[in-house]
């Protein structure tokens, strides 16, 4: 494998390196800040359910309270999904077309002219236009 090649791959390990740290850290943050609400959330819903039903019950029955506090929970747990839904992230989706584009670049490489090139210091042209010389030459002082 040619140096090229190698160095193309290399790049390619470390944008997806890069791709899928970014995309550990922020699932992590999500489900962290995800754990985190519904923690508090729960807490203070707890109390909150409490203080509101004895509130509503001095005007209302019971059942009418209840729907009321339901109604409310329901509207708390939707803005808690829309915060803790994923975004996405530029810099992972940068990385990951570094990534392709420094593959499908080393898919294309040609082997045989970058060994030349690393071996003999020039291009797999001149080298095949010094081996016909040569063989040239070796034949004309040859007879």
């Amino acid at each position: 494998m040619s140096l090229r090649a190698l160095q193309l791959l290399g790049i390619a390990a470390r944008a997806e390196g890069l791709r899928f740290r970014r995309g550990a850290a922020r699932g992590m943050r999500g489900m962290v800040l995800t754990s985190m609400a519904a923690g508090l959330g729960l807490l203070a819903l707890l109390l909150l359910h409490l203080a509101a039903w004895l509130w509503l019950t001095l005007w209302l029955d019971a059942l009418t309270a209840s729907l009321l506090l339901a109604l409310a929970d329901s509207v708390l747990a939707g803005l808690l999904l829309l915060l803790a839904r994923p975004r996405p992230d530029p810099v992972a989706e940068a990385a990951l077309l570094i990534r392709q584009e420094a593959l499908r670049e080393a898919a294309q490489v040609s082997l045989l002219a970058e060994a030349a090139a690393l071996l003999t210091g020039r291009s797999a042209t001149a080298l095949a236009g010094g081996l016909v010389a040569e063989a040239l030459r070796h034949a004309f002082t040859r007879r």
